[in-house]
């Protein structure tokens, strides 16, 4: 159940956007799936309100922020949380080029299910479209052109110093029809990691999608939580990649289909392995691997 309530002030250049969630649903045990999250728990009861407030200034500087408060996901009666979902400000330096400051929704990629090459949301949880309307903080300048755009930036590290965070380059253009984004960051610990995605409309309905990355290090169980536990080593390099087709009946109805390949978690024979134990073990829910 939604409320939803959105207007532009008096100046076209204000707008104020309200909406109250409320859901409620019962889940299948899923507590044997890889993107399972302790917190998720089989039944959700939760009451979600954020307020979104913009400001523009000749249609060039922009000023957003957007607070929300939310219930924990299986108590409507309990404690509220206060969560900034967009605090940021984005204003011109010259005629192309963009400085934007503070925390953005932002989501690049064309992947449907998931966005390898999104190295800003890396820790996207991907079956909680709610919770996904939080930002990340992050500087970035950007110059923009007619087909394309160039960025660079830094995405900070909440719990670690400076040193902590991650240099972040974008880059965006269209060429022979094909959608083209590419992302680049560079950290201490994760090292190098590229992001690719292209994307391209064949006979106006039918669309062919690449969505990946290549990374330097493997990413630990607090970033790629779907991975408690993995064959490869901290140090060992991966690709992490989707390849996808939409077909478009009509403006509400499509066909998709996706294949993923993620090297990281457990290898051919680290399944082989798992299978067996737990054929061999019928009703053990625990890690047997750990």
């Amino acid at each position: 159940f939604c409320l939803h309530r959105a207007a532009w002030g008096q100046d076209s250049e204000t707008k104020n956007q309200h909406t109250v969630v409320y859901r409620m649903a019962g889940l299948d045990v899923r507590d044997r799936s890889v993107y399972h999250k302790a917190e998720h728990g089989s039944f959700v009861d939760q009451v979600y309100a954020t307020s979104h407030f913009e400001g523009l200034k000749e249609f060039e500087s922009r000023v957003a922020f957007e607070p929300g408060v939310r219930t924990p996901r299986s108590s409507p009666l309990g404690p509220l949380e206060l969560v900034i979902h967009q605090a940021f400000v984005e204003v011109p330096i010259t005629s192309s080029l963009r400085l934007t400051v503070g925390k953005k929704t932002e989501y690049r990629g064309s992947g449907i299910f998931v966005n390898p090459s999104d190295l800003l949301n890396e820790e996207k949880d991907v079956f909680d479209a709610l919770y996904q309307a939080e930002g990340k903080i992050f500087s970035r300048i950007a110059w923009i052109g007619v087909r394309g755009s160039l960025g660079a930036g830094y995405i900070p590290s909440r719990s670690n110093g400076f040193e902590v965070g991650k240099l972040w380059i974008t880059g965006q253009a269209e060429i022979a029809g094909i959608d083209g984004k590419l992302q680049y960051t560079s950290q201490r610990t994760d090292k190098g990691t590229a992001g690719l995605s292209l994307s391209r409309f064949f006979f106006e309905d039918f669309e062919l999608h690449f969505d990946g990355r290549y990374q330097r290090r493997q990413r630990g169980t607090d970033v790629i939580y779907e991975r408690p536990y993995s064959d490869y080593r901290e140090e060992d390099d991966g690709f992490y990649n989707l390849l996808g087709m939409r077909w478009v009946f009509t403006a509400n109805s499509s066909v998709i289909a996706e294949f993923i390949r993620n090297e990281g978690g457990l290898t051919t024979e680290g399944f082989a392995q798992l299978f067996g134990y737990l054929r061999a073990n019928p009703g053990v829910e625990t890690d047997p691997v750990s």
